[in-house]
């Protein structure tokens, strides 16, 4: 029995690849999965860029933190605000440290790296201890979004195919503009002459309410809109993915596409001027030359599914971290 922390913070994306990590390895090899949430304290904005500071200086719980349950056999951590605490606990219990990102100055300290090949990572040195990924680490399929989808019996009655169209917005180096969003409504449109498609909609925290004011306002087809932002309202996300037929996402998340295209359906980007950065255009050019995806632009010019399934790409990252850390 392998024992497996997984370190949290207040980072959604980061929390989801990690536990998704975690999860794939046991479906592989039988292992306890024990989860601790690191809250930050004030000193959490000061970098630690020489890897001088002191492993836990930024953490507000690290009593809580360091009682664990089992000693661990693996760490693993995504980003660079959770790589000092776990090469604190590492050095506390001898333990492997698998850890997602590049996690800096530190990194000759780790066992094992992820890294997404778009990251476009060229650190020979370090090359015997990266496994590259095709995208985001996600454990999303049917069998896991069934549940989910049963509290959304409605969607299951909509008798026009459904796609679902997940939506993103401003992040670190582009946005989407309320021009691209317009552009977004209308080819919504354009697909659905036939008016046979229902559209399943939502957008992300990320997401302007002038973008989402645009979308409701121009789009003419059949659709439901699910604003992230409405706490008081159970978001229907993993019920979209479930119920589609097809998917359109923004190239703005690597996270989105890689959630999509595990689900082995056809799959299609949309992209604008500003809205993906270089290294979000290399990954779905990957994606594309691999066939896992297609331009909305191309759309019902010929039937498309997807050709490789991404489910057994993540297997493969699973028994090759197992293998190489020597857990079975």
């Amino acid at each position: 029995m392998v024992n497996i922390l997984v370190l949290q913070d207040n980072r959604a994306g980061n929390n989801k690849q990690a536990l998704s990590v975690a999860e794939l390895i046991a479906r592989e090899i039988p292992s306890n999965i024990e989860i601790k949430k690191v809250d930050y304290n004030s000193l959490n904005i000061v970098p630690n860029i020489l890897g001088i500071m002191p492993k836990f200086y930024h953490i507000a719980n690290k009593k809580e933190v360091l009682e664990l349950k089992h000693k661990p056999d693996l760490i693993i951590a995504a980003g660079r605000k959770l790589a000092s605490v776990a090469l604190g606990i590492k050095n506390i219990y001898d333990c492997k440290w698998l850890q997602l990102m590049w996690p800096g100055s530190i990194a000759h300290h780790t066992d094992l790296l992820l890294i997404p090949k778009h990251d476009n990572l060229r650190n020979w040195f370090y090359k015997n201890k990266i496994i590259p990924t095709l995208g985001t680490p996600t454990i999303i399929n049917d069998a896991k979004l069934k549940g989910e989808a049963a509290q959304f019996p409605n969607l299951n009655l909509i008798q026009k195919r459904k796609i679902a169209v997940l939506v993103g917005g401003k992040h670190k180096q582009g946005e989407l503009t309320v021009e691209a969003t317009r552009s977004l409504a209308n080819m919504l449109d354009a697909i659905n002459q036939d008016s046979k498609i229902h559209y399943l909609i939502t957008t992300s925290r990320r997401t302007g309410t002038s973008q989402t004011s645009v979308l409701k306002q121009s789009i003419c087809s059949d659709y439901e809109l699910f604003e992230p932002n409405n706490n008081n309202i159970l978001n229907p996300y993993n019920a979209y993915l479930y119920y589609a037929d097809e998917i359109i996402v923004t190239t703005d998340s690597i996270a989105m596409l890689s959630e999509a295209i595990t689900l082995n359906k056809p799959v299609y980007y949309f992209d604008a001027p500003q809205l993906s950065s270089p290294k979000h255009k290399r990954f779905y050019k990957e994606l594309e030359d691999l066939e896992l995806i297609k331009n909305i632009y191309n759309y019902g010019n010929q039937e498309f599914h997807p050709k490789i399934n991404f489910n057994d790409l993540n297997i493969q990252i699973a028994q090759k971290i197992i293998n190489r850390l020597a857990l079975n």
